[in-house]
């Protein structure tokens, strides 16, 4: 399972969103996801939310978009 590709090609959860495009506080994954399920599941239980990033700047991924089979 490969969830983010092109330009959007960082693995992240996220705490913050702004309009389904920016967001802050952007960690990596704590686990390798396997799917868009476990890469959902991974980000909730550390109280974010599944993104594919543009590589991020000291937390700051500004321009982010939801991974591939994440609803």
């Amino acid at each position: 399972y490969d969830p983010c590709s092109g330009l959007y090609d960082s693995a992240q959860c996220c705490a913050t969103d702004v309009l389904g495009v920016a967001d802050l506080d952007c960690k990596t994954p704590p686990s390798v996801p396997r799917s868009a399920d476990g890469f959902s599941a991974v980000c909730a239980a550390i109280g974010q939310r599944a993104r594919c990033c543009v590589i991020p700047v000291l937390g700051q991924s500004v321009l982010c978009q939801t991974p591939a089979g994440v609803q």
